[in-house]
């Protein structure tokens, strides 16, 4: 039974002691039903983790996502035109003494 298994089946909402429980019992299990959470490109297949070269782990070995779609775009769809984060462009000027790093003062 997965971990939103039993959180639909009952009232009392898991806690993160049972959370972290599961993730270590079964990692591959674990992240493999995160991962149904976000939006792919192309989804995970059959392999979570690839330990073929210790100590070069990979995790989603062949999935491919854009992370910038899952931190902001999608929390925002339907919701009508919005206004996308990007780097300086002509209509955003870089304020005075600004760097491509961050805006820092000279001493």
């Amino acid at each position: 039974m997965s971990v939103s298994d039993v959180a639909a089946s009952t009232a009392i909402p898991l806690s993160y002691e049972d959370v972290y429980r599961r993730s270590i019992a079964d990692p591959e299990g674990f992240w493999r039903e995160a991962a149904g959470a976000i939006e792919w490109d192309t989804p995970p297949g059959a392999r979570i983790l690839d330990s073929s070269r210790p100590p070069f782990y990979r995790w989603f070995p062949g999935a491919r996502l854009n992370t910038c779609f899952n931190a902001l775009d999608r929390h925002v769809e339907g919701e009508g035109p919005t206004r996308r984060l990007s780097s300086t462009t002509a209509r955003s000027p870089r304020p005075s003494g600004a760097t491509r790093t961050g805006s820092c003062a000279t001493r």
